[in-house]
């Protein structure tokens, strides 16, 4: 039986609190409810091992923040008897682009990257790559709201990955 990682992007933006990438949303089939995840992953034991010691060695998991999101939060099941779901952990995406170089994943340049949760042979390097562009607009957003409020305000801009595998 394989192993997958379901994977989601939040960001801190200045002193809000963290929120979800606008493209994870609560889809429903029939009576199924279900959290989009981020459509740039795929199975890697490698990188799974270096994220959170499943299917390889490498750290224990950590379970998820305190102050994930409120859509994760609420649409996330962080009880091992819970299904096939295990394994909950986040990183920073500093932290994430290091796992992926530790587990042999090479990250090459791409242009524009859409969100394409359709599109499930996508790549990580293409995920690193939606991540950079989402926290360069998220900056410029910053920059744009100090200039126009003409105050010192904190235009600092983070990412970090929330994530947790199945069976």
């Amino acid at each position: 039986m394989g192993c997958d990682i379901h994977m989601f992007v939040e960001y801190k933006i200045g002193d809000a609190p963290w929120q979800a990438d606008k493209n994870h949303r609560v889809l429903e089939e029939d009576d199924y409810k279900y959290l989009e995840q981020f459509p740039f992953t795929g199975r890697n034991y490698d990188l799974f091992g270096k994220l959170a010691g499943v299917r390889s060695s490498g750290p224990p998991p950590k379970g998820l923040p305190q102050d994930a999101s409120e859509i994760i939060k609420s649409n996330t099941k962080e009880d091992e008897d819970y299904g096939d779901d295990h394994s909950h952990s986040y990183c920073s995406f500093e932290e994430f682009k290091v796992a992926l170089k530790a587990a042999g994943i090479k990250l090459k340049k791409h242009g524009e990257m859409k969100w394409d949760s359709r599109d499930y042979e996508s790549s990580y390097s293409q995920g690193v790559a939606y991540i950079e562009q989402q926290l360069k607009r998220l900056k410029i957003d910053l920059e744009a709201e100090k200039q126009l409020l003409g105050q010192d305000i904190n235009t600092n801009v983070e990412a970090r990955l929330l994530f947790w595998f199945d069976n």
